[in-house]
């Protein structure tokens, strides 16, 4: 959860996918930064009613249309918002993008990736606090025995992960396990 004040002053689109509706929330058209990528729930549903329908999208929408079409795509980090993400975040989250499509990875192997190796907990609560799901694939951490943890809580965020997962060609073990590699 981001829990960010949205005013009319940010902007949104809504990119319509099978996984549902996915909000992209970004500041100033004329030199776009994204704040968020929101997925389906009650904080998109607020950031888009507080927000202004923006008319010139950031240029990551496009690859965004492209991902949630199944295309593979690479995603830069140049258009994201930074402000206010701590160090260590940055840290977790760009060892998250390493994270190749169709694989996962543990909170733990995640922690080591990022120079945290006893850090696995404080990594399970950099992800579930990551604006920018998709592009940071926090739906690619799972708990040391392959468990879906996390991505907002509840049995519906769950299976939101698992259908991101199937959707990059990971195959699950069960309902609520990936495979580990």
């Amino acid at each position: 959860m981001i829990r960010k004040t949205w005013n009319a002053e940010h902007y949104h689109h809504l990119l319509k996918s099978k996984l549902g509706e996915i909000a992209l929330i970004w500041s100033d058209e004329s030199f776009p930064r994204v704040l968020a990528i929101l997925l389906p729930g009650e904080e998109q549903r607020q950031a888009v009613a507080a927000t202004s329908r923006g008319r010139k999208l950031p240029p990551l929408a496009a690859r965004l249309a492209d991902y949630l079409a199944g295309k593979p795509v690479r995603f830069s980090l140049r258009e994201l918002d930074w402000t206010g993400i701590s160090e260590f975040r940055r840290e977790v989250m760009r060892a998250c993008v390493a994270i190749r499509r169709g694989s996962v990875t543990t909170y733990g192997k995640l922690a080591e990736q990022a120079g945290r190796k006893n850090a696995a907990r404080a990594v399970g609560a950099a992800m579930a606090r990551n604006p920018f799901p998709l592009v940071i694939p926090c739906h690619r951490v799972v708990a040391s025995d392959g468990h879906l943890h996390g991505f907002g809580g509840g049995m519906e965020a769950l299976a939101l992960k698992r259908r991101l997962l199937e959707h990059e060609g990971h195959v699950m073990r069960d309902e609520f396990h990936a495979m580990l590699p």
